[in-house]
C-alpha cells in the first residue's frame, strides 16, 4: 500500500499545493509535476509535510471537496 505525503511546489514565482508518494516526498528534491495536462520539469519541493494517506483516503476527500463545492457554490 503506497502512502502520500502532501507537498508544497515551487517553480519561478509559482506556487502548487500537491500529494505525491512519499517516497518522492523529499524537500529540496526537483520534480515534474503535472500543469494543464502536460508534465512540467523544474519544481522543487518547499515543503514536505508529516501527514500520509493512503490513495483511497485521498480519493475519499476528492470527493467530500467536490460535494462540499456542489453546495456551496452558487
Amino acid at each position: 500500500m503506497e502512502l502520500y505525503s502532501q507537498c508544497l511546489l515551487s517553480k519561478d514565482n509559482c506556487l502548487r499545493m500537491v500529494w505525491i508518494p512519499t517516497r518522492f516526498a523529499k524537500k529540496d528534491k526537483i520534480i515534474e509535476c503535472k500543469v494543464n495536462g502536460k508534465w512540467v520539469n523544474g519544481w522543487t519541493i518547499s515543503e514536505a509535510y508529516h501527514t500520509k494517506l493512503t490513495r483511497k483516503e485521498l480519493d475519499a476527500l476528492y470527493v467530500q471537496y467536490k460535494d462540499t463545492r456542489k453546495a456551496s457554490d452558487i
